[in-house]
């Protein structure tokens, strides 16, 4: 988690969801305005949300009674929720449906988040 003493924005936006957001969010990735990742399919894509957006996606989600550790951070535009799982350092990247339930419905496509906008563009969503 951040250090207490950081005012910036994204400093309070850590400290409020309880994790340590990947280094491409403190570089300006997703920082204010949603990010869209073109995939390899005509219209596949995933939209990073802006980190000041953060805090209220994860809350209306109910996140921690459901999986305690993952932090939504972005979306197919359907059914799929990208997030991360905070549990671990690097956070890997997790797929959920919106129905999930637990940790077994999560899949994780990416050991990070820098390795999987790198794929992504290529490989699209991976499901197993």
């Amino acid at each position: 988690m951040n250090d207490a003493r950081d005012v910036s924005p994204l400093g309070r936006i850590e400290r409020e969801l309880g994790v340590r957001l990947p280094a491409e969010y403190w570089n300006g990735l997703a920082a204010d305005e949603r990010l869209v990742v073109a995939g390899p399919g005509q219209g596949e894509e995933i939209w990073l949300h802006p980190v000041p957006e953060l805090p209220g996606i994860n809350a209306a989600a109910e996140l921690p009674g459901r999986l305690p550790g993952l932090v939504i951070i972005g979306t197919d535009g359907s059914r799929e929720l990208l997030a991360l799982d905070s549990r671990r350092q690097p956070a890997p990247v997790v797929l959920v449906d919106v129905v999930f339930t637990g940790w077994d419905d999560a899949v994780w496509p990416a050991p990070d988040l820098p390795t999987f906008l790198r794929e992504y563009p290529q490989r699209g969503l991976r499901w197993s």
